[in-house]
């Protein structure tokens, strides 16, 4: 029994520490070596381990403790890993077996702490480690939730500036569509630019109404911030990256798609503009924005980057900003066209 107990707990431990690394480097496969593992040490590792208790028990404070043990480390086990992957019920399943680590489990490491002539023996290292399970995961837990309100506030931000940005977009189309000579110019980088932004305009309101399971009319009248399952990032992998991380999707919506379509939008624009130095801030603009990240020794594309396994937050300020890439370009392209007209101005003049 206890050689079983032993390598059924170092499978289930290979494969959650892999499933961790592989989650991290945005390897195919972690989802289902996480899955497995927890399983392998949730149903067997921990069963085994309650069977023995039972089986070499001298008390019924024995028995209990060992019940106590399976049950609360299943909890947690088992709610942290449906946190991690945005099952539901996670967070239900982590406080439970939180107030039965408080409640239950502190309790009888603390007798048998007494009770024991070793102090190091099996039950109290078991109760050791998921004491020690319990306060990493609530530490987990409230680093993710501010993270996913950093994102939230970020997103905000970036809202707010897009609204101002608009507004001064509309000002400088407004003042070259009075000139008969940039009118037609001024319309056409309006119109390149409202149908970019639109596109990604729906990919955020096809990201809201897959996240809460609501109409596409609905999330056409809500505020990214007013979804409730802000921290779902299957959805995100799902519409953006597809099944492979290594082979993104390019149906349209994707996160290829989208990059293709704002990077096509830029070569338009740079082909109305005559001023090189504006085409260079134009390139290094889009060259910022689409940059790569190295991850663990790992050359992340963009796409992947910003996400797979992104939060539904993350994912809806990527958008924003990519929103506002677009903004600033329509800007650039505005006062590229507004140099065009200034001799012709000052001639009249």
């Amino acid at each position: 029994m206890k050689k079983s107990i032993i390598i059924t707990g170092c499978i289930s431990a290979g494969l959650v520490l892999l499933g961790c690394l592989f989650k991290m480097q945005h390897y195919p496969g972690a989802s289902f070596m996480l899955l497995i593992g927890t399983l392998l040490f949730s149903m067997v590792t921990l069963t085994l381990f309650l069977i023995y208790r039972i089986q070499i028990r001298r008390t019924q404070f024995d028995v209990f403790a060992g019940v106590i043990i399976t049950v609360t480390t299943w909890l947690l086990t088992m709610g942290l890993l449906f946190k991690i992957q945005h099952y539901p019920g996670g967070t239900s399943l982590l406080y439970i077996g939180q107030i039965l680590l408080i409640f239950g489990l502190i309790p009888v490491a603390i007798v048998s702490f007494n009770k024991s002539e070793n102090p190091y023996s099996g039950l109290n290292l078991m109760a050791l480690l998921a004491a020690f399970t319990g306060i990493t995961m609530a530490s987990t837990i409230s680093y993710s939730l501010n993270s996913l309100q950093g994102h939230l506030v970020s997103y905000r931000q970036t809202h707010s500036i897009n609204s101002h940005q608009i507004d001064r977009n509309a000002l400088l189309h407004e003042r070259l569509a009075q000139s008969g000579n940039t009118q037609a110019q001024a319309d056409q980088i309006y119109a390149l630019s409202n149908e970019t932004w639109e596109e990604i305009e729906d990919a955020q309101v096809r990201l809201m109404a897959t996240v809460d399971m609501l109409p596409i009319e609905r999330a056409e009248e809500m505020e990214f911030w007013e979804i409730m399952n802000i921290d779902n990032s299957d959805v995100s992998s799902q519409l953006f990256i597809g099944a492979d991380s290594w082979q993104p999707s390019k149906e349209p919506g994707s996160a290829l798609a989208l990059r293709a379509s704002v990077e096509s939008y830029a070569e338009q624009l740079s082909g109305l503009m005559k001023n090189p130095k504006n085409r260079i801030t134009l390139e290094e603009y889009l060259r910022d924005f689409f940059q790569t990240y190295e991850t663990f020794g790992t050359v992340e594309s963009w796409e992947v980057e910003n996400f797979y396994h992104a939060s539904a937050i993350s994912a809806g300020h990527v958008l924003e900003s990519m929103q506002s890439l677009v903004l600033s370009l329509e800007e650039l392209a505005y006062e590229d066209l507004m140099d065009q007209s200034q001799p012709e101005t000052s001639a009249v003049e």
